[in-house]
């Protein structure tokens, strides 16, 4: 058959096949060799990472426990101490170790053990009976200690504790011997944490993760072992015996015959194996969908290309035919034709010039008639648009002068604040001046005539920094640069310490202070340190404006989820006018401080903002000469837990 006699479009339709099929092939064996090597190596790099990261986390919690006791041990041995500062010693540092369950301290004789001491940890016995506990952590222990001490172990083979949730291994360190005696710690830690970042590591989805001792025991895994083969345990059994810190891959085939892709990874500071393997199937089914996809998409392609180029054969001459009717319609003033042949090619650059020229004459035309009514609309609107500018003319200056007016405020403000600021500040600095040039003039004065006057410049000087602090407080919340840090606060401990803080400055005046904090412990999701702030205010206040000889009473309740700290004095209370300018800034109340005590006149303008801050609210309860009481409701959280000690 002469080639030459095939019919144009059949010789398009054998080409447009050839030219879409053979690259589809090579493209898709390309696709299909470099997919290949992109997710074995992509395995590979997850499994090191996974076995990896694990191990270190291994020898993170390992080299933490390690540490901790050995710093126990040099605290044991040390000769200086008494042996009940040894003992102290233990319990306060047991308290520090985190994984630390219980300790028991023994004394070894011969073959016989004597319990010195045995340390809980408060976590552990917290919401359960001591002796149900002490019956699981401690039931055969003194045969576990000969076991460990007979085969020289540090750490036992963690076990799970159903009864208490938790996965528990034994720990025992020698920390003085002798050819009598000696010394040693048996201590319970708890392994949890470690187990649940092995157990729940998101890898586990795909694939699975245990962990082997160098015995070949299974460690944090369930029953099912089948997936890792006998050469599997030796390997790792021999490597754990020679090795520490070896990471490594290969493939195995499983006791049920599947072959799978191992890595597995030995930490340094104990000898146990970190095996993380996925199935071959599930590891390259991607590649397996990647091959079904490409063949499936040539089919496609090739059929594609067969009903194109039948297609675009049949109606090559569809757009001749019709560029005929187009200069037609656009002779007759029809200017809305369209392209029915996109491809720029001959044909397509003439329909592209036919609508060019049909859109450009449209567009001229409509450009004239816009023009026509814009100048309509224009002369028109002309007037209103003179009117509202003249109204927007009117609301700028009155922005202004609303601006202006703020800053005339501020600068008002800030007179005032400098002079209470140096008002404030000459009396200390004059009496720093005074005390000093006198020790000057007078080098050979007594001592105790020095120490006065020392105290006096350090008083001096506090009462400058209390100052100053203040103003950088205001400044601060107004600017808005304050931060806010919340956690759980024990109200209890915090009322309780503003009694201790402020007791010898209450007794300077001879005044009782009196306390009362309920037994329940509650908590409250707050700052600690601005809610103390707000509180050291108030009872400073208290002492600075009562009398000689009077009671202040700082109590702590709990009303329906809210917590009312509340600061009572017997001083001359507020009158009404004292009351509407009490929290304000720079406010000069009737009280004055009974022993010439120092008043900025900010504190309860600062009080008031930072319990805003906190979400807090301040009250004042009191009638004039008949005292005054302060109450901070502070929301408490959801659940108040136990009680306070």
């Amino acid at each position: 058959m002469n080639i030459l006699k095939i019919k144009w479009h059949y010789k398009l339709i054998i080409l447009t096949v050839l030219l879409t099929i053979i690259p589809s092939l090579l493209i898709g064996y390309y696709i299909i060799s470099k997919t290949r090597d992109e997710i074995k190596s992509g395995i590979n790099e997850e499994l090191i990472s996974v076995s990896q990261s694990l191990s270190n986390e291994i020898n993170y919690t390992f080299l933490g426990i390690n540490n901790s006791f050995s710093f126990l041990k040099y605290g044991f041995t040390d000769n200086s101490p008494t042996p009940e500062t040894k003992i102290n010693f233990l319990m306060s540092s047991a308290k520090n170790i985190k994984e630390l369950i219980s300790m028991k301290l023994m004394l070894q004789r011969s073959t016989s053990f004597e319990e010195v001491i045995q340390i809980d940890k408060e976590s552990v016995n917290e919401g359960n009976n001591e002796k149900f506990i002490n019956s699981i952590l401690y039931k055969d222990y003194k045969e576990e200690i000969k076991q460990m001490l007979a085969g020289n172990i540090t750490i036992s083979q963690p076990v799970y504790k159903e009864q208490l949730g938790k996965w528990i291994a034994n720990y025992l360190v020698v920390f003085s011997e002798s050819e009598k005696e000696r010394f040693f710690v048996f201590a319970k830690i708890d392994l949890s944490k470690l187990a649940s970042i092995i157990i729940n590591n998101p890898f586990s989805n795909i694939g699975k993760i245990s962990v082997l001792t160098d015995k070949g025991n299974l460690l944090f895994q369930a029953k099912d072992t089948n997936f890792i083969s006998p050469q599997l345990r030796e390997d790792i059994s021999n490597i754990l015996t020679k090795s520490a810190g070896v990471t490594c891959i290969n493939s195995y085939k499983n006791k049920n015959g599947e072959e799978s892709i191992y890595c597995y990874s030995t930490p340094s500071s104990i000898n146990w194996g970190i095996i993380v393997s996925v199935s071959a199937a599930t590891a390259y089914s991607s590649l397996e969908k990647l091959v079904t996809t490409i063949i499936f998409r040539t089919i496609l392609a090739l059929i594609l290309a067969i009903l194109a180029a039948l297609f675009f054969a049949k109606n090559l001459s569809t757009p001749i035919t019709g560029l005929a009717g187009k200069a037609n319609d656009i002779a007759t003033g029809n200017f809305d034709v369209s392209i029915s042949y996109p491809v720029n090619d001959s044909i397509g650059k003439l329909d592209t010039s036919l609508i060019k020229m049909s859109q450009s004459l449209k567009e001229n035309f409509e450009k004239i008639e816009n023009q026509k009514q814009e100048l309509e609309n224009y002369n028109r609107t002309l007037e209103q648009k003179v009117e509202e500018r003249t109204a927007e003319l009117k609301i700028a200056n009155q922005d202004l002068a609303s601006a202006n007016m703020m800053l005339t405020d501020l600068n008002k403000e800030k007179n005032e604040f400098l002079g209470i600021a140096a008002h404030d500040l000459k009396n200390p600095l004059t009496a720093i001046k005074g005390y000093g040039e006198t020790m000057l003039i007078y080098p050979d004065m007594t001592e105790e005539v020095k120490e006065n006057f020392i105290k006096t410049i350090v008083e001096s000087a506090n009462k400058m920094f209390s100052i100053v602090t203040t103003l950088l407080d205001v400044n601060a919340i107004e600017q808005g640069k304050l931060k806010i840090n919340l956690s759980p606060t024990e109200l209890n401990q915090l009322t309780s310490e503003l009694y201790y803080t402020y007791q010898p400055q209450a007794l300077k005046k001879k005044i009782n202070l009196i306390l009362s904090v309920p037994e329940e412990r509650l908590m409250a999701n707050t700052d600690a340190g601005i809610l103390k702030q707000v509180l050291d205010n108030l009872v400073s206040n208290a002492i600075k404006f009562s009398p000689f000889d009077k009671n202040i009473q700082i109590t702590l309740t709990n009303k329906n989820g809210i917590a009312k700290v509340g600061v009572r004095d017997e001083g001359p209370g507020f009158s009404e006018n004292d009351k509407q300018k009490i929290f304000g800034k720079f406010a000069k109340l009737s009280a004055k401080p009974t022993n010439n005590e120092h008043s900025t006149g900010l504190g309860l303008s600062i009080v008031k903002k930072l319990t805003e801050l906190l979400g807090c609210n301040i009250e004042l309860i009191s009638e004039k000469d008949k005292g005054a009481e302060f109450v901070v409701t502070i929301p408490l959280m959801e659940t108040i837990i136990g009680s306070a000690e």
